[in-house]
């Protein structure tokens, strides 16, 4: 199965569930490749970038990477993404936007503009992780 189908099958499955605000947060690579690639820190596998998705209302799909863009490892436990996510969502009194804009100024500066975050929102209300 593909990375695709995979999300695909979660987005389904998200918008079947019938709730108000689904978030889909993904740190993966979203340049095409046709060969998987080896990690040079790491001894994984990454598989193919994802491209862009369909998004549905209330929905929130926040991405490690631009629009072929590629998603860093990292040399520690966490990626970039993953780190500086993790940091943002403890803050308090965030929306969801102003933490991924965070994280995304964040892990520009800390990959020295080698990876983008992004996101695309279609919530039809705010959504704060802390308050």
């Amino acid at each position: 199965m593909s990375l695709r189908q995979i999300v695909n099958d979660v987005q389904t499955t998200m918008k079947t569930a019938g709730k108000r605000i689904n978030l889909f947060i993904l740190d993966a690579c979203r340049k095409k490749t046709l060969t998987f690639i080896k990690s040079l820190f790491k001894s994984e596998m990454t598989l193919p970038g994802l491209g862009s998705m369909k998004n549905t209302s209330g929905s929130l799909i926040a991405y490690a990477a631009s629009p072929g863009g590629v998603a860093m490892v990292g040399i520690g436990r966490n990626s970039p993404y993953v780190s500086s996510l993790m940091n943002w969502i403890q803050k308090p009194n965030l929306s969801i936007n102003q933490v991924l804009r965070g994280v995304r100024n964040e892990v520009v500066n800390n990959t020295d503009g080698k990876q983008s975050p992004g996101y695309y929102d279609e919530l039809n209300e705010d959504f704060y992780f802390s308050r």
